[in-house]
């Protein structure tokens, strides 16, 4: 999230809950990889493909709505 996205006269916090947020993900991410690398690693990895794969489709669900998406080589959106 940048701060240009949040339009709130409280923009600190709400970064800040962001941030808790995303964290909370990152540890809890970070258990599962621990868990499933001990019971097998290629559940671990196929864990992690998931999570590349569902952040790569998150981040041009958003590029879309955001209309920032675009292809240089043709120089269209």
């Amino acid at each position: 999230m940048q701060n240009q996205q949040v339009h709130t006269e409280y923009r600190a916090t709400a970064l800040s809950i962001h941030a808790m947020l995303l964290d909370g993900i990152g540890a809890g991410t970070n258990l599962a990889f621990g868990v499933l690398a001990e019971r097998n690693l290629a559940a671990a990895f196929l864990f992690g493909v998931g999570i590349c794969g569902a952040g790569t489709g998150l981040f041009l669900k958003w590029c879309r709505n955001r209309n920032v998406c675009y292809d240089s080589r043709l120089n269209r959106p």
